[in-house]
């Protein structure tokens, strides 16, 4: 356990995600039964420590896919990770109010929501940037998806890549927004806004040939509008990454269009 805490918290995520492995391949019969084969949580209590243990004091039965799950929360996310807690729910519906619905609310906002009196401006303005009509919900994933590429911010790509999916951009599209080269793979204009992103994110400041091609193509409003979408972006993806945000299931994300509360 001191070993994997020396690690970076993404090489502990991947050593963890083998030790586990190891671990369950040596209880199932055979690799054609993975996924139907049944395991005790019981036997996996001494892995577990910190506020998710409670959590496996009793024994239950699950199958394969389940216990994948509540590792991926519970170990990764509690047991090895040094992270700032999320709130509690009844501080979370508090500061969301009666919209607030606990299955579908991205990690990220609840961690926003805890924020004391930071949280209803930076909230008031999550909705602004997602409700502005300067962008279509592609346009805007594809910065989001290139912002957290630039960042750096694995908990924004998981469930950007998802969430854009789900607006409309193309496998090839999300592949070249998280790659390293999108020159030819995307369209002109969505080329320049990866542009804007990688300047903002990166140096903190634009070239003149991407300054040139931004106000070449979109009027001065519009110029700053985009310019502040990937700022809120930025500092999202700092926070995200700052807080050490659990990762969202893949339900969660399975057909949401826009990550805001």
């Amino acid at each position: 356990m001191a070993a994997l805490r020396a690690m970076s918290y993404h090489s502990r995520q991947v050593t963890a995600c083998f030790l586990v492995g190891r671990r369950l391949a040596g209880r199932l019969d055979a690799p054609n039964r993975i996924n139907s084969h049944t395991v005790s949580l019981s036997s996996f209590r001494p892995w577990f420590v910190g506020p998710g243990a409670a959590r496996f004091e009793t024994t239950r039965q699950c199958d394969f896919v389940q216990v994948k799950h509540v590792f991926w929360n519970l170990f990764v996310n509690e047991a090895l990770v040094l992270a700032i807690p999320l709130p509690s729910e009844a501080a979370i519906a508090q500061r969301i109010g009666p919209s607030y619905d606990a299955a579908r609310t991205l990690n990220a906002v609840k961690m926003l929501a805890g924020a004391g009196d930071l949280a209803k401006p930076a909230i008031d303005l999550m909705h602004a940037i997602f409700k502005t009509a300067v962008v279509d919900a592609k346009t805007r994933e594809l910065i989001i998806l290139r912002t957290a590429k630039a960042v750096g911010c694995e908990y924004a790509l998981r469930a950007g890549a998802a969430i854009a999916a789900n607006t409309g951009l193309t496998a090839a599209e999300i592949g070249a927004a998280m790659g390293d080269a999108y020159a030819g793979a995307l369209t002109p204009e969505y080329m320049l806004l990866c542009q804007v992103a990688d300047g903002l994110s990166i140096g903190a400041n634009l070239s003149d040939a991407t300054m040139s091609a931004l106000l070449a193509r979109y009027d001065g409003e519009t110029c700053r509008k985009l310019v502040l979408m990937v700022c809120w972006f930025n500092l999202v993806n700092r926070f995200e990454n700052g807080c050490r945000i659990p990762f969202e299931p893949s339900d969660k994300l399975a057909t949401m269009t826009s990550p805001q509360a």
